[in-house]
């Protein structure tokens, strides 16, 4: 299946990347907990903040792919094992933003703490757990997030937020 996806849908890796600002900031949590208003909050105390959004809206492609490469590699591993992402390989897809916020965080909240251990972490989360249920089995069944939100991530994630 990859084999044909890099085939019908290969983009460009993206451009390479030398961090130059630190990251400052990692917001862990689900989409629908109040992400949006934290992204503002954030940006108006300077911090120039990564969204999930910017992925969508990004005009290549490139990282849109890059970070479903990435993600299915994390929780599926290749040929040879390897499930470790790096900071360098999240640094090509944030740039030098200062905080995480959104999808990123949440797919992968354990290997951004490993990359980034000098940032500071907001747990988002929300008390009604059965909202959060609810987008995950959208997600699962319409997303290409499907490929990458197993049962497991699900509770690290729930188990980090303390929700």
């Amino acid at each position: 299946m990859d084999a044909i996806q890099s085939f019908l849908y290969k983009f460009p890796q993206p451009a390479p990347h030398k961090r130059t600002e630190p990251v400052e900031e990692l917001c862990l949590g689900f989409p629908r907990t109040g992400i949006e208003s934290l992204s503002v909050g954030l940006q108006k105390l300077g911090l120039d903040t990564y969204h999930g959004w910017d992925l969508v809206f990004e005009p290549h492609g490139r990282k849109l792919q890059f970070c479903h490469e990435l993600v299915r590699r994390n929780h599926h591993g290749t040929r040879d094992g390897d499930m470790q992402v790096s900071s360098a390989e999240f640094d090509l897809l944030i740039g030098d933003r200062q905080a995480v916020i959104d999808s990123l965080s949440m797919l992968l909240a354990p290997e951004l703490l490993a990359a980034y251990p000098g940032a500071k972490v907001v747990l988002n989360g929300r008390r009604d757990v059965s909202q959060i249920v609810r987008m995950l089995v959208r997600c699962r069944s319409v997303s290409w997030l499907s490929y990458s939100v197993t049962e497991q991530r699900v509770e690290e994630v729930v188990g980090l937020c303390g929700v």
